[in-house]
């Protein structure tokens, strides 16, 4: 169990260090949400080291399927073994190294993977789909949409905590787009949580008055209060 928490705390920092630009996350403080990040990656470690494996040959047969050239997605033994390296983790917490480009694979790639996860997602296969996207997450941790992805799937498996940490990540990312505070308003107003989902709006509208001035400002403010005066 010690190598299992010794890599879940390196995934942990990876994804925290992406925090560091915005004081506090759409929802709830930056504190909060890391203890939050972290409890629930203890308690997805075990998954989440099978969703790595499970996400890397799934998403060859996908592919496969397809007609797509496997070459750039097949992964050596080597770099097999670096998906659980924590010397690579370690580096990717420096923001030295991203394992998609480390192994080769640019952004068609990677939206390639991405597209095949959505295949799953789409036919209801959210336990395959989530192991895809956990794996591209791996490859490349710093991409919104990856998050917002496996925050969706979280969402339709019913784990609604671990889907509100996930997009709050995946908002932490993109803070000056409305767009990116949506799936977890989606998700506080599809469980009732009306008040919850109105102190996002007023978050996001406090978050707009720390940009720069200028016109992605003004926007994400008006639409922000748009959405409040909905609920």
């Amino acid at each position: 169990m010690k190598n299992n928490n010794n890599f879940s705390s390196l995934f942990a920092d990876v994804i925290i260090d992406e925090l560091e630009h915005l004081p506090n996350s759409p929802y709830v403080p930056r504190s909060a949400l890391e203890e939050s990040l972290r409890q629930h990656i203890f308690e997805y470690v075990d998954e989440l080291q099978e969703d790595i494996a499970k996400g890397y040959s799934l998403s060859l047969e996908l592919l496969k399927a397809k007609g797509v050239s496997l070459s750039p997605y097949t992964l050596t033994q080597s770099q097999l073994k670096k998906l659980h390296n924590e010397e690579i983790m370690k580096a990717l917490a420096d923001k030295e190294v991203v394992l998609a480009e480390a192994f080769g694979m640019g952004a068609e790639e990677l939206y390639h993977l991405y597209e095949g996860g959505f295949d799953l997602f789409n036919q209801a296969h959210y336990v395959e789909a989530r192991a895809v996207f956990t794996y591209l997450l791996v490859l490349h941790p710093r991409v919104a949409d990856f998050w917002t992805a496996l925050g969706s799937c979280f969402e339709k498996m019913h784990k609604d905590a671990e889907a509100a940490v996930v997009f709050s990540l995946s908002a932490a990312l993109k803070p000056h787009l409305i767009e990116s505070y949506l799936p977890l308003a989606h998700l506080l107003i599809e469980r009732g949580h009306l008040y919850e989902a109105g102190q996002l709006f007023m978050r996001v509208i406090e978050i707009s008055e720390q940009l720069e001035e200028g016109q992605e400002r003004d926007i994400l403010a008006q639409e922000a209060k748009k959405y409040l005066d909905a609920l």
